[in-house]
Formats: C-alpha cells, structure tokens, sequence
C-alpha cells in the first residue's frame, strides 16, 4: 500500500458512503467484508488486495487494475468493470449479476462457482 497506512485506511473506510476514491492505488490491502456499495473507484489499483465478502454492489471499478485480487464471496451484483483488469483474480462464488464487464480482461481469472452477469453459474 503506497499512499494510506492501516489507521488512515481504517479511517477512509469508515467515512460516510457511498466512498469517492477515483485512482487511488489500494495495492496489496486488506478490505475484506467492507461495506463499499455504490464506491466510486474508476481508475482505482487494487492489484493483490484482499477483497473477499467486500459488498461493491453498484460500485464504478471502471478501468481498475485488479490482476490477483481476491475477490471470494464477494457481492459485484450490477458493477460496472469496463476495461477492468482482472487478471489472475480469484472471484470464486463471486455474484457478478447484472454486472457490466465490457472489454475486462479475465485472463487466468479462477472464477469457479461464480454467478455470472446474464445469472448463470460458472463452472
């Protein structure tokens, strides 16, 4: 994590929603089970964070850099990931319905169990 140290993470998460975070490089943090539905994140850097459970239902991940981000369990239910780089990530049991995922790069992505936009299950 290059630009917020573990008080002033917990602090920015704690702020009243829905977040504002546009570009901020989250690289390697540890947001699991956060409430950040609606989270304005376009641009953001979450590359090897730890997102599992976290709630993003709604949230703007536009062109995010999420390559090996763990996103388990997590709730992305109406996202929207355009030109989002998940490469490598883990979205197993991810719930991606509704989701708008237009030009997202999955590459390597292990998304086993995860409910897909159109609500179908992947394998």
């Amino acid at each position: 994590m290059a630009e917020f140290n573990r008080y002033q993470l917990f602090m920015l998460m704690n702020q009243p929603k829905p977040l504002w975070l546009p570009g901020v490089d989250l690289e390697g943090a540890d947001l699991r089970g956060l409430d950040l539905k609606g989270a304005y994140l376009q641009g953001v850097v979450l590359v090897d964070a730890n997102l599992n459970g976290v709630d993003l239902s709604g949230a703007t991940l536009r062109s995010a850099n999420m390559r090996n981000c763990h996103l388990n369990d997590a709730n992305l239910s109406n996202a929207n990931l355009v030109g989002a780089d998940l490469r490598g990530a883990s979205l197993r049991k991810t719930n991606l319905t509704g989701a708008d995922i237009m030009g997202t790069n999955t590459t390597g992505a292990s998304m086993t169990g995860a409910i897909l936009p159109d609500g179908s299950l992947s394998e």
